[in-house]
């Protein structure tokens, strides 16, 4: 009886993998969403492309996208490091199309943070993500210069507000909190209001009663 003869395939490296892998929507050339490029921890307010998580499917955030920094990382570790924002849209939404408007966690930026200055662009902000810090790219100028934008802290509070208005548990807390705050001022400035009467009032009288006064007699 022959025996048949046993072929061991050489294993895939994993940077065998990395280069069959299709490049990712929106990537540049040098752009590896699993390597950390940044050196610095971003910060609030701040505007990165950002890769989206493997597997990603429409119409979930797919492919690379500018977004805002809410939570910047606490650490810079490439295991480590997340941050949490919201992605950023220069395609007009759907509904401006048929006249109504825009939904409240949909936000139009007063300034495109990006080199296009006169394009509009629009925070999502019902898609509040996290993602590794390895999936954080710099804004590219002419080619070889990079930087990062920061939207004006007028469109980041918009952006927020975009949260809050998106996460209706959490709009409704903060109504909530306001609503309480203002009954408790209001409570507290009737009770100023009437000590302050009080007060008043016997200073008055302890000046009318006083001996000497000609008021008093």
């Amino acid at each position: 009886m022959k025996h048949r003869k046993t072929i061991v395939m050489p294993a895939r490296s994993a940077s065998a993998d990395a280069a069959n892998e299709p490049r990712m929507r929106g990537a540049l050339d040098h752009w590896d969403c699993n390597t950390l490029t940044i050196t610095r921890k971003p910060a609030a307010r701040e505007v990165y492309w950002i890769a989206a998580a493997p597997g990603s499917r429409k119409p979930e955030f797919t492919g690379y996208h500018p977004g805002v920094i809410l939570r910047p990382p606490v650490s810079m570790s490439a295991n480590q490091g997340t941050v949490v924002f919201v992605p950023l849209s220069s395609v007009p939404p759907m509904v401006l199309a048929t006249g109504q408007p825009l939904p409240p966690y949909l936000r139009q930026l007063s300034e495109n943070p990006g080199p296009e200055k006169e394009r509009p662009v629009w925070a999502i902000c019902d898609m509040v993500m996290t993602a590794s810090i390895c999936r954080l790219e710099k804004y590219l100028e002419r080619g070889k210069c990079t930087w990062v934008p920061r939207v004006s802290q007028e469109d980041f509070e918009q952006v927020l507000e975009g949260v809050a208005s998106a996460i209706v548990p959490l709009r409704n807390m903060i109504e909530r909190r306001i609503r309480n705050e203002y009954v408790d001022a209001m409570a507290k400035a009737a009770q100023d209001h009437e000590l302050r009467l009080a007060s008043l009032e016997d200073e008055i009288l302890e000046l009318m009663t006083r001996p000497g006064n000609r008021q008093a007699g």
